[in-house]
């Protein structure tokens, strides 16, 4: 009877150990779970698909704007010649009768060509655009600003440097232009010194000044408030 016993004390240790038994990797397979579900072909980085042109057509042609430099500023009276150089991918340099200038200052059309001379019809800030179209009706652009400056004024008398006696009448003569009012007279001129402050108004007029030596200021003002000034220098002793 005890071997009976202990062989069946042993088989009932022996199936207890196989219904305990944590080696069963069947049952918990995690490699494969996990690695199948997460493949990394589902995210697609074709680049391909991302366009990057950003709307720009390499077919088009560009215009670069030579001269003047952007900010460039010259009284309204004088006038501006503009140069521009136009290129296509395929036609190669595009023909001046195929650039075209225009001013923001009322949309006004300047001509055409790689190289213009104009006068410009409006006062102040404005911008200037070239305009490229190759024979296909593409278009390319290029703008800077520039100011005509209005109104401007000169002293013609006395002369820059000079040196007058003290007590004397001295004659001042100066002009004024504006684009829109034309000639400015009267309030519109005022002088002023340096040291003595304003002394005068007008085109043509005598007055004397302290012993010193002077700065002294024309400044024309057109009837919407611009204005400019003229300076030169002048010893009194």
């Amino acid at each position: 009877m005890i071997p009976v016993l202990f062989l069946m004390a042993c088989a009932s240790s022996i199936t207890v150990g196989n219904d305990t038994g944590s080696g069963d990797g069947g049952d918990t397979d995690t490699a494969g779970d996990t690695g199948g579900d997460t493949d990394s072909g589902d995210t697609d980085s074709d680049s391909g698909d991302t366009d990057t042109g950003g709307g720009v057509d390499p077919d088009a042609p560009t215009c670069a704007i030579a001269s003047p430099a952007d900010g460039f500023a010259q009284t309204y009276d004088l006038a501006f010649t503009f140069v521009a150089a136009a290129t296509d991918p395929q036609d190669g340099a595009v023909p001046g009768t195929r650039i075209a200038w225009t001013t923001s200052a009322g949309g006004t059309s300047l001509g055409t060509g790689t190289n213009i001379t104009v006068t410009l019809a409006a006062s102040g800030a404005q911008t200037i655009t070239c305009t490229a179209t190759d024979a296909d009706e593409k278009t390319g652009t290029d703008s800077i600003v520039v100011t005509s400056i209005s109104p401007v004024v000169e002293i013609w008398h006395p002369g820059d440097g000079e040196v007058r006696e003290a007590g004397s009448d001295i004659p001042w003569v100066g002009k004024g232009n504006d684009l829109e009012d034309g000639a400015l007279t009267g309030d519109s001129l005022g002088w002023s010194s340096s040291i003595d402050g304003a002394f005068g108004t007008g085109e043509s007029f005598y007055a004397p000044l302290s012993v010193g030596s002077h700065v002294i200021t024309l400044t024309g003002t057109d009837s919407e408030g611009n204005s400019s000034t003229a300076t030169l220098a002048l010893t009194i002793e």
